[in-house]
């Protein structure tokens, strides 16, 4: 027995479920039909075709509701004349359209009678799908729909005609293979969901095994959490000890405003008499130094005397440097590993650089051994140096930022000496180019400024002028269109002809001295807020 027709009871139930949505596919089906062959045969007969299709699908319908109530109220229902019920109406719909078709193409031309074959061939080829590819409804609707009309165009005897036939003929072969090849598919399917819904069981099976191991860890884990809090409670009186023993050492940190290891100032004092200097020096307008001094090669010193004698010496360096600034307000203290901090307040940017020079000749005066790198080497260091007038818009970090510039560069140098913050190196200077700026004059130099975003006013000086030193809160302007001027700025000098446009940054001390025979003539000015 055919497989398929061995198992006409379980397919009874999924082709009744497909003929809800099946029924209005046929009813669309049906109509297009009727109006393609309304030219070609008679309306009685095509009304008379509709009704009776329509009842076909009622009646099919009908069945399906029937079948569907049964085996809500029962088991589905076993009886092989469901199934063969279902083919009888697959049949009647086939013989249908066949026999409308077959009409139809008698009376039609060759176009015609070929848009309506392949109608035909259309939708003998959904049902495929729509029976799930399960042969005996499938073939009961195809043969009886496809085989009159296209043995009728054979009939024919034209070459056009025969060829339409022959194509509808291998139509309905294909619709044969077809169906045979999906039912394969969906019969591996079912296959696949038992062996699915078998493994579904295994693993319920399992999940129960899987849920007692677990109630056994928590079993476990609870005993383990018991043994836990109870270690827990016997380290903490070791913890209360040692939280106890710290906060008693951060105390003693924060009480002692010195380093242990070199007697002076630690950080944390230097920082904050840097802000204390700071805001007063901001008030007095007065400069403020800091000097850096760093060892050179220390982590080599350290590697090869030991950190004992590492500390002695940062100890016996640190005394040079609080002997370096006794001033009242002046500090030394160790900022880090190996770097010492000299505060001065009120000290210029010469100065600084000078004191810092006589801090780095006294350490290389002592003479203290350093042969790790060259043989006979003594201990040196280098000296950064950095100074400013305070101001709002700056905070002392600004400070230590252009320390680090000046260490850096004395590091890239090799050590041994004494490097300075340049200002000179944040100066923008802009020179006058006719090309592009037109003819130097009074008027063009102060257009020049004000488009760049200037408030100027004009100055003048006579030879020989001396300029006071000046320090502003915002960026500066001096620009020349007559005469020669030597500028001094922090210490650093250079020379400002006529077109030449010099913008200073905010916090920087400056002055001027006229070197030209000629009076000098220009403009100065802050930038607009």
């Amino acid at each position: 027995m055919d497989k398929q027709e061995g198992a006409a009871p379980e397919f009874a139930g999924l082709l009744y479920r497909q003929t809800r949505n099946e029924a209005p596919g046929l009813a669309v089906a049906g109509l297009v039909f009727a109006f393609l062959c309304h030219d070609h045969v008679d309306r009685r007969l095509l009304v008379g075709w509709v009704v009776a299709v329509a009842l076909i699908i009622g009646v099919r319908l009908w069945l399906a509701g029937l079948y569907r109530s049964r085996g809500r109220r029962h088991k589905r229902p076993r009886n092989p004349a469901w199934y063969h019920g279902f083919i009888a109406g697959a049949g009647l719909l086939g013989l249908a359209f066949g026999g409308l078709g077959f009409l139809a193409v008698r009376h039609a031309d060759i176009e015609a009678a070929s848009v309506l074959l392949f109608w035909l061939a259309f939708a003998t080829i959904c049902t495929v799908p729509i029976y799930g590819g399960i042969r005996a409804p499938v073939l009961a609707f195809a043969v009886p729909a496809l085989l009159p009309a296209s043995l009728s165009m054979l009939a024919r005897g034209n070459a056009q005609a025969s060829a339409i036939g022959v194509i509808m003929l291998v139509a309905l072969g294909l619709t044969i293979f077809a169906s045979r090849a999906l039912f394969r598919v969906n019969n591996r399917m079912l296959v696949l969901e038992d062996d699915v819904q078998q493994m579904r069981g295994v693993l319920e099976a399992r999940r129960t095994e899987i849920d007692k191991l677990n109630q056994s860890v928590r079993v476990n884990n609870e005993r383990r959490q018991v043994a836990e809090n109870e270690a827990k409670r016997a380290g903490a009186d070791l913890g209360l000890m040692k939280s106890k023993a710290q906060a008693l050492s951060e105390t003693l940190s924060r009480v002692s405003p010195l380093c242990p290891v070199t007697g002076i100032a630690n950080r944390r004092t230097f920082e904050e008499h840097l802000d204390a200097e700071w805001r007063r020096q901001m008030r007095a307008k007065r400069p403020l130094s800091l000097l850096m001094c760093e060892i050179d090669e220390f982590d080599h010193y350290r590697e090869a005397h030991g950190a004992q004698a590492a500390d002695a010496m940062l100890h016996r360096i640190a005394r040079l440097a609080a002997a370096i600034g006794r001033r009242p307000g002046d500090l030394a203290a160790r900022y880090d590993g190996a770097g010492l901090a000299i505060l001065l307040p009120d000290c210029d940017g010469r100065n600084a650089v000078r004191i810092a020079d006589a801090l780095r000749k006294r350490i290389e005066q002592q003479k203290i051994p350093h042969e790790v790198v060259h043989a006979g080497q003594t201990l040196t260091a280098h000296v950064g140096v950095a100074t400013l007038i305070p101001i709002k818009e700056y905070e002392p970090a600004e400070l230590v930022k252009r320390i680090d510039t000046a260490l850096y560069e004395a590091r890239f140098q090799g050590g041994n000496c004494v490097v300075s913050f340049r200002t000179m190196d944040k100066l923008k200077v802009e020179h006058w180019d006719p090309k592009t700026d037109d003819l130097l004059s009074k008027q063009s130099m102060l257009q020049k400024i004000m488009i760049r975003g200037y408030k100027c006013q004009p100055v003048g000086y006579p030879p020989s002028s001396v300029l006071p030193d000046k320090n502003a809160d915002v960026e500066t302007v001096c620009a020349l269109y007559q005469g020669e001027m030597k500028l001094i700025i922090e210490g650093e000098s250079m020379l400002l002809r006529a077109g030449d446009c010099i913008y200073i940054p905010p916090a920087t001390t400056w002055g001027a001295e006229v070197v030209s025979a000629r009076d000098v003539l220009g403009f100065e000015g802050v930038r607009a807020n």
